[in-house]
């Protein structure tokens, strides 16, 4: 038995994916924790036998230098997990100890944190039912906006969707369900908010698990072979064969996501990386 307690954060909490299922079966995260010996607590360092930190945006402060120092002065076991790319979470990643941290955008430093997501049916069959557009469902950046701008001027079907306005017309407003959204179109455009040191979110994973043809960029030397033909590069170019590529890549879908290759992204590999971690940390405490 081993006790984590979640510190507490102003960012993403675990506990609302205690009643998720780990993966393709009906196994919760909740029964998955109890089958492998591990007490969940919630801000009760005291109790624990490692703590649990997770780490959010924000530069590199005295008050989060002292925090770090505290930690370290304690000489408690304890884990951090950093959700956010390099470029808005400069201190996490300054202040981090390889050995202890899990991040998405891990670089050759940290191992990789991915997020997960619940495994969804994409009702592939259903796919030529769907809009014959793109869907873009982002906030707008100065790179996200450029390359929309010539997607439109090249007569590409494209509606965006953000609570954020984009200063384009195909801007259609808010998608308060993204993958209810997502299940509209035929095809869904993923771009990541960083394409460094192998930044890597859920965005992909969300776009095929709802049946959408991928078109994704992140970091150029980033391995997804997992998912290989599942998606296609984000590109002009490729985006005008979209229709001829698409039956390749519909079917590079489907095995993905009734194989094992997706439980990259599922809820047991998400935390079978925490509690691996836990234990070799209070081991070697």
């Amino acid at each position: 038995m081993i006790t984590i307690s979640e510190m507490q954060s102003n960012i993403w909490a675990l506990r609302s994916t205690f009643g998720l299922t780990i993966d393709r079966s009906s196994t919760t995260v909740a029964d998955y924790l109890e089958e492998c010996r591990v007490k969940w607590l919630f801000d009760d360092a005291h109790l624990a036998d490692i703590r649990l930190y997770k780490e959010d945006v924000g530069k590199l402060t005295l008050r989060r230098i002292c925090l770090e120092a505290k930690r370290k002065i304690e000489k408690k076991p304890y884990l951090t997990l950093i959700g956010e790319p390099r470029e808005l979470a400069p201190a996490a990643y300054t202040l981090a100890r390889s050995e202890r941290t899990l991040a998405v955008s891990p670089g050759s430093t940290f191992r990789r944190l991915y997020f997960a997501s619940e495994w969804l049916d994409p009702k592939l069959d259903e796919w030529r039912k769907r809009e014959d557009r793109l869907c873009w469902i982002a906030r707008p950046t100065r790179e996200r906006i450029a390359i929309a701008s010539n997607l439109i001027d090249a007569g590409i079907p494209l509606d965006i969707f953000s609570s954020e306005k984009w200063p384009v017309n195909n801007w259609k407003g808010f998608a308060e369900d993204e993958t209810t959204m997502s299940k509209k179109y035929r095809y869904r455009i993923v771009c990541e908010n960083s394409w460094r040191f192998g930044y890597h979110s859920e965005k992909m994973f969300n776009s095929i698990r709802s049946g959408c043809v991928t078109f994704y960029r992140g970091d150029p030397l980033l391995n997804l072979s997992f998912a290989e033909g599942a998606f296609l590069p984000l590109d002009i170019e490729t985006i005008r064969c979209r229709e001829e590529l698409s039956d390749a890549v519909l079917h590079a879908m489907n095995n993905f996501m009734y194989s094992a290759a997706w439980e990259v992204y599922s809820f047991k590999k998400f935390y079978d990386r925490i509690i691996n971690l836990a234990r070799e940390t209070v081991d070697a405490a």
